[in-house]
């Protein structure tokens, strides 16, 4: 056999193994998806968070995944533009239906919840209010998947230093700054969290074909396979109010402390919000958002399943407690600019959660609505 024929039978045995190899990571894949959903199915939670949603994972998924780290607010979202997500080069949300004729501003600053994780551009909560509005007003969408109130703050401290002053200003809140209440009440995100954050995107600036090579394997099932060995879940090794193994790490007698700190650095923050209102001349709403966690909505069977035990006991109770600490403390002050919705879906009997946090278009509108009749009944 000449050296021309051994060289051409060993590039087919190479084509062989190859097709072999990618043939059985295929399949792996697949069957190792089969497993986890099977796994979720016995758990009595959803398939996939997106099959309670309106549109398509890979949609949101590109749209949540995409962030740049910024030295004021930490993080905001790359420009992305698809079917049901529109996200500018700011990291702007787009608003339907905004005028954008010199008509009056109203920023809506938030987390993930504003920004309108789980449903398309046009029922958002800025959205929805544009809508009900109409031509005399511009709303801006300036949440931020994750953002707190201090974050949400310093956002609007920048549109402000740019000269970019509203008429009204709207905050969302309650979730993030409760979420932080067991590790670091009043800082965004645990901070080991936020420097393995910036340390992965600061990596992938300089990534090799390797790096990005690993990061795809990583987003298969043969990732989800390697986390579930090395950390019991397949989602890999963090610990929150949402990951029963985060429980441990909880000393219960330090839950009503700092969820009164919590609402300590929400309350400054709102004070200090006022504060700048008035110097600019913008008023401001600061509504404290409803969770399906603190019982005060009786869940349907779907809600149930969105949230399956997706929550960790310590996690449950926080939400439970800051729900009644929060009403206590926040209930009756609309003078301060305060006002708080946590009951605003008790006598209601639809399905409105998609998970222990976001809404779909129909909690949108009844929030929206809510934001609607609080700026009418002020004017």
């Amino acid at each position: 056999m000449s050296w021309i024929n051994k060289i051409s039978s060993l590039f087919k045995d190479l084509a062989i193994i190859l097709m072999i190899f990618l043939f059985i990571f295929i399949l792996g894949h697949y069957l190792i998806q089969g497993a986890v959903i099977a796994k979720r199915v016995t758990l009595g939670l959803p398939i996939d968070d997106l099959l309670i949603l309106d549109y398509n994972f890979g949609e949101f998924d590109e749209a949540v995944d995409k962030k740049k780290v910024h030295p004021w607010y930490y993080w905001r979202r790359f420009e992305i533009e698809n079917e049901k997500v529109s996200v500018d080069k700011n990291g702007i949300r787009k608003t339907i239906k905004q005028p954008n004729n010199n008509a009056k501003k109203i920023f809506i600053l938030g987390g993930s919840t504003t920004w309108g994780s789980g449903v398309d551009d046009y029922n958002t909560i800025p959205s929805l209010l544009q809508k009900k509005l109409g031509n005399n007003f511009d709303v801006y969408n300036f949440g931020e998947s994750g953002y707190m109130s201090i974050q949400e703050t310093n956002y609007l401290l920048e549109k402000l230093s740019e000269g970019n002053i509203p008429d009204i200003v709207i905050f969302y809140d309650g979730h993030n700054d409760g979420y932080t209440s067991l590790y670091s009440p009043g800082v965004p995100r645990e901070p080991s969290r936020v420097r393995t954050r910036f340390n992965r995107y600061n990596k992938m600036i300089n990534f090799s074909f390797t790096d990005h090579i690993f990061e795809a394997i990583k987003r298969t099932g043969w990732g989800a396979l390697f986390n579930y060995v090395t950390y019991g879940r397949s989602d890999g090794p963090e610990r929150t109010p949402f990951s029963s193994n985060w429980d441990a790490t909880i000393v219960d007698q330090s839950i009503p402390g700092k969820i009164e700190k919590t609402l300590n650095y929400w309350t400054h923050n709102v004070r200090q919000i006022n504060a700048i209102g008035k110097e600019y001349g913008f008023k401001t709403y600061s509504f404290w958002q409803p969770n399906p966690l603190n019982e005060s909505k009786k869940l349907t069977q779907d809600e149930k399943n969105a949230i399956g035990n997706r929550v960790s006991n310590k996690g449950y109770r926080v939400f439970k407690d800051l729900y009644i600490a929060s009403s206590k403390r926040l209930k009756d002050k609309e003078n301060l600019g305060i006002h708080w919705i946590g009951d605003i879906f008790q006598n209601n009997s639809e399905s409105l959660y998609i998970d222990f946090i976001h809404l779909n278009k129909y909690g949108n509108k009844l929030i929206a609505d809510r934001m609607y009749s609080v700026l009418n009944e002020e004017k």
